[in-house]
């Protein structure tokens, strides 16, 4: 969380995305939270993700719509799964920083 900055943990299990634990997260779970839970009780389940094709604008417009600030990214081949495949991460500063619209 802390390493690249976005304030996000990506769970993943046999490299499928198996949800997210956001910082906002901890905050409101750190006084609920003991040492012996796991992460699943943490965890967005079903975080928000976009397919590798998607445009930056849509990237964007969904971020304000949700009101979040990352989006997980699959490959288009993976999208129609159950289980996808994680090929990055889209951070609003970055579309911000690079002029998106």
């Amino acid at each position: 969380m802390n390493k690249k900055n976005l304030g996000i943990i990506i769970v993943l299990k046999n490299n499928y995305i198996e949800g997210i634990i956001t910082d906002g997260d901890l905050r409101r779970e750190i006084n609920k939270v003991n040492r012996n839970d796991n992460l699943e009780k943490l965890m967005t389940k079903n975080p928000f993700i976009i397919n590798e094709s998607t445009p930056a604008s849509k990237a964007l417009a969904i971020m304000n719509e949700k009101k979040i600030t990352s989006l997980l990214v699959s490959s288009d081949k993976s999208v129609k799964k159950i289980k996808k495949n994680l090929k990055g991460i889209i951070h609003i500063h970055s579309l911000l920083k690079n002029g998106i619209k």
